[in-house]
């Protein structure tokens, strides 16, 4: 069955609309929302079926320069460099479902994470990642250098927080398989980060 030629970019928006969705659930879940967990880990195969549809199409331009055009972007490099992205994207949400899945796996073992003082720090920070991932990706699809820049900018201000966050966990007294499975959130939290910086790199590579 051949692969549709769809615009690369609306596929990367497709992809982070529904990663940000997963993201902001797994941050609501965190703060005891009473959302369901196994919703989100699910929604992760769509992303999974959604870059491998940006990979099809990224070598079918690689191969037949002619699709390019179709694809709406200028050459190969913006070609391989959505691909890129698109990867970013789905590794982010894998912690949003690794999030919800600790959330998940906390409630079967003894007790609600929310119940601990340190989580709406955590879901704060969460949620900062989410805008920053989200402001990084929008960057990209519409070529916005100054933007990638303003992501970039943002660094030590979100490890600042982070180093805050992390010595409030260290310094809670929380029960080991509390205290534990809060940083597992936080390196999540943390790695949402970092992919959102690779993004403004890559935006001001590929634009700059």
């Amino acid at each position: 069955m051949p692969t549709p030629e769809i615009p690369i970019k609306r596929l990367l928006n497709r992809m982070m609309l529904v990663v940000l969705g997963m993201a902001r659930d797994a941050i609501d879940i965190l703060r005891g929302s009473g959302g369901d967990p196994e919703d989100v880990i699910e929604r992760d195969n769509e992303v999974d079926r959604l870059y491998l549809l940006v990979e099809r199409l990224v070598m079918s331009g690689l191969i037949d320069q002619a699709v390019l055009s179709k694809l709406e972007v200028v050459d190969s490099r913006e070609l391989v460099n959505s691909l890129m992205v698109a990867k970013f994207i789905e590794r982010t949400g894998d912690h949003a479902w690794r999030i919800a899945q600790v959330v998940r796996e906390t409630q079967t073992l003894c007790c609600k994470l929310v119940e601990s003082p340190i989580v709406n720090d955590i879901a704060d920070l969460g949620s900062m990642a989410i805008d920053l991932f989200r402001g990084s990706v929008l960057s990209f699809i519409n070529a916005d250098v100054e933007g990638a820049v303003k992501t970039l900018d943002m660094r030590l201000k979100m490890r600042g927080r982070s180093m805050d966050v992390i010595g409030k966990i260290y310094s809670s007294g929380l029960p080991v398989e509390i205290g534990g499975r809060l940083m597992m959130i936080v390196e999540s939290i943390r790695r949402m980060s970092e992919y959102a910086y690779d993004v403004a790199e890559i935006t001001l590579d590929t634009y700059g």
